[in-house]
Formats: structure tokens, sequence, C-alpha cells
């Protein structure tokens, strides 16, 4: 569910680019870096990463009393990473324009998105510098022109339906002397 999310952002992001005829611009997932497990931001791309998720308590559980609902936010960070300075803060901008006028994703509004995924609603966070470079220092990079977004509020469970009908009954253990 959450690389759904994500992959819609993604999208929506990518058609908004081409609306606008900007050359070049894309979306994208960065690489994990099979040598050091950091992510490996791709060039000349707006790079979105998954940075933080939290329990959201405002909602408070939904579903059937012995399935309930998980709500949870998605902290998700735009990077520009594009080498003349000047394109990646035009890049930075036009993302947060999108954002700015499409704040909210549902069926209806996003043409692809899942049913199940509900409505989500985009905002964006705010940085004070301590947690700009705590954020920065965990990816493990210098700063480059990016912005986040907290993706309100991706739903988990909330019925029978989405547990596996098949249950676990015996589990099987082999003990090496």
């Amino acid at each position: 569910m959450i690389d759904d999310v994500l992959l819609l952002l993604k999208n929506q992001l990518n058609s908004y680019f081409a609306s606008l005829s900007l050359d070049g611009a894309a979306a994208d997932f960065p690489n994990i870096d099979a040598s050091t497990g950091l992510v490996a931001l791709k060039p000349d791309k707006v790079n979105l990463l998954l940075y933080r998720m939290e329990k959201e308590p405002a909602l408070g559980q939904r579903g059937t009393p012995g399935y309930p609902s998980l709500n949870i936010n998605l902290n998700v960070l735009f990077v520009a990473t594009v080498t003349d300075y000047q394109t990646s803060l035009k890049y930075l901008s036009q993302t947060i324009q999108f954002f700015q006028t499409h704040s909210n994703f549902n069926p209806q509004s996003a043409p692809g998105m899942a049913a199940s995924l509900g409505e989500l609603a985009v905002d964006i966070i705010t940085f004070d510098l301590a947690d700009q470079s705590a954020l920065w220092l965990m990816l493990a990079g210098a700063y480059l022109p990016s912005v986040a977004y907290q993706v309100k509020a991706v739903v988990f469970g909330g019925s029978a339906s989405n547990i596996p009908s098949t249950p676990i009954n015996t589990i099987d253990l082999q003990v090496q002397p």
C-alpha cells in the first residue's frame, strides 16, 4: 500500500511536469546502493523518498472490533538533483506549485488511483535548521534543494477481508546440533 501511494505521487507529478513541457523534468525513486545500503539519488531527477512513517492519532481506530484499522502518515522528501542549480530550483518550485494546487487525492481526482487508498491529503512540512540538518545527516548527504510533504492518512486493515484467509496451524522448527 505504501508503494501504491508513492507511485501515485510520482506519476501525478510526472503528468504535471509533462503538461508544463518542462524539458527533462521527471520524478523518480532513488536507488539503494548495494555496497553501502544508503540511498543513492538519481541524477537529473526530482527524487522522492520515504523518510518517516508515523501513526495518525487524530483519526482513531475504525473498522470492526476484531480488526481495527491503523492510520499511517507518510513523510516524503522530494529532492532535485539537476546539476544546474537554477534548473533544480525551477523543478523544486514546480513540485511545490503542483502540491499547492493538488493537496488532496482520491479516485475521482487522480485517475488510476486505487479505490482502496481512500482519500489522501498532502501538506508541506517545514523544518527548522537543526531538524533539516539531522535529516540530511541521516541520508548521509550534503543538502540539496528539497521539500518535504506529509501524506495523511494511509489506512491499513479495518476488516476481516484484509486478513489472510489461511491460518497458520503449525510452525516447523529445525534444531541443528
